[in-house]
């Protein structure tokens, strides 16, 4: 599987539960509020997500230490529905670091392909 990074369009089934929670819809693998960190914000499900292509537009990640387990954490935007640009796109948050409840195994996404950007 190709690694994510910024540019990468992904779809998944996963997007459709989210929660927003200061000012910032996360998604996730979740059933009703047993996600962590999540159960404190608005639910905000979205059966229509699962349609939608998001390109990712900030990464971050952090290795395991001997004090924390590998995290990362995806900023994507949703597309037009012709895959270009949307400026005023819904934006999602998701992670793929399986230890976390909520996590998105990368299986479950659906890598459409790569965008890069271009400045005008």
């Amino acid at each position: 599987m190709h690694k994510i990074t910024e540019g990468t369009v992904v779809q998944s089934d996963k997007f459709v539960n989210g929660i927003y929670k200061g000012g910032q819809l996360y998604v996730g693998d979740y059933r009703e509020n047993s996600i962590f960190e999540f159960s404190q914000g608005t639910r905000a499900n979205d059966i229509s997500r699962a349609d939608k292509k998001y390109v990712v537009i900030g990464c971050w990640e952090m290795e395991a230490t001997s004090m924390t387990m590998y995290q990362n954490r995806f900023l994507a935007k949703e597309l037009n529905e012709d895959g270009t640009y949307n400026e005023n796109g819904e934006e999602i948050n998701f992670s793929t670091a399986g230890v976390y409840r909520g996590s998105i195994q990368e299986s479950d996404l659906t890598i459409i392909k790569v965008m890069k950007k271009i400045f005008i």
